[in-house]
């Protein structure tokens, strides 16, 4: 079995619903109530998310200002995951890396190009910390 470095940060968050634009683009999220991620600095991380079992991904919190939303969002891109929640109303969202600052893209191609490098990133990093 595979031991974890331990996470920086555990925030315990409700699921909201989204807006569906992780799907259209290509990269489903599941959402947070942004309440939660108390003392949390906005940016990308690399993240775990745990259900009834953990979901590792890049984390989300901030603006969106590439959909020019200024209200904080808190949400996950996960890795195998089957998207499909169902019942499950809270999770606790296991932060490990910062990845970089929220920005502001010209498009949404240029965003989903973004988060793609971050996903690479992630799994990287992801591999050094399962020891």
């Amino acid at each position: 079995m595979k031991r974890i470095l331990p996470s920086k940060k555990i925030i315990k968050a409700r699921v909201i619903k989204g807006a569906g634009r992780g799907k259209k683009i290509k990269v489903p999220t599941v959402n947070f109530d942004p309440s939660s991620a108390h003392g949390l600095k906005e940016g990308i991380y690399v993240c775990r998310v745990i259900f009834t079992k953990p979901y590792w991904g890049v984390l989300h919190f901030g603006p969106r200002p590439v959909f020019g939303e200024e209200d904080r969002s808190l949400e996950a891109h996960l890795f195998e995951f089957d998207d499909m929640i169902g019942d499950l109303k809270r999770a606790d969202i296991e932060i490990y890396d910062f990845i970089r600052k929220v920005a502001n893209f010209k498009d949404k191609d240029a965003l989903v190009a973004r988060i793609n490098k971050d996903i690479l990133f992630a799994r990287r990093k992801i591999l050094s910390l399962e020891t």
